[in-house]
């Protein structure tokens, strides 16, 4: 049986899975987790760290999917964010994930890579973001997020995959 179970089920197909399944969790319960407590859960960009930290434990391309399907899950079960905020975030998820690959390659330092891909990609969503506010697209203010807690959060992304950058470089080889 575990021959049988081993040749149709790598260790990274499980992996891919196990990840996959809990970023979904993660990205299903969230409103409800802030909702019952009160903290803004939000504010920490649920879905960039899921799709971050995929990298770090599955492959690029499913990183990528991740970032693509994340937001629309998340829309089509908790109805948040907004379909054009959909648009956005999930433009900002890819072009992080692409950029990252881009910078790493030819960086080869991980914290750097991790720091301007999600800076530019962030400069590029609010660009998106403020086209879409004056084509009545989108309501409210252009930065929703103190941009204090934007930096932070940024450093301490970078930081944390950095922390695994040997075993991420690894990773981003065509798998």
């Amino acid at each position: 049986m575990e021959i049988l179970v081993g040749t149709y089920l790598s260790k990274s197909k499980i992996r891919t899975v196990v990840v996959d399944f809990l970023a979904l969790s993660v990205i299903y319960l969230l409103p409800t987790l802030s909702h019952l407590t009160g903290i803004p859960f939000y504010y920490l960009e649920p879905m960039r760290i899921v799709v971050l930290l995929s990298l770090m434990v599955t492959h690029r391309w499913n990183s990528l999917m991740l970032a693509l399907t994340i937001p629309l899950f998340s829309f089509l079960i908790a109805s948040h964010p907004a379909m054009f905020k959909v648009l956005l975030v999930t433009i900002d998820l890819t072009l992080n994930i692409l950029l990252f690959l881009f910078f790493v390659k030819r960086l080869k330092e991980t914290f750097v890579s991790v720091f301007l891909s999600i800076g530019i990609s962030k400069i590029f969503y609010y660009l998106l973001k403020y086209t879409f506010i004056q084509f009545n697209l989108l309501d409210g203010d252009l930065v929703t997020t103190s941009l204090y807690i934007q930096i932070i959060l940024m450093v301490l992304l970078s930081f944390v995959v950095a922390l695994w950058g040997k075993q991420l470089k690894n990773k981003t080889n065509l798998s």
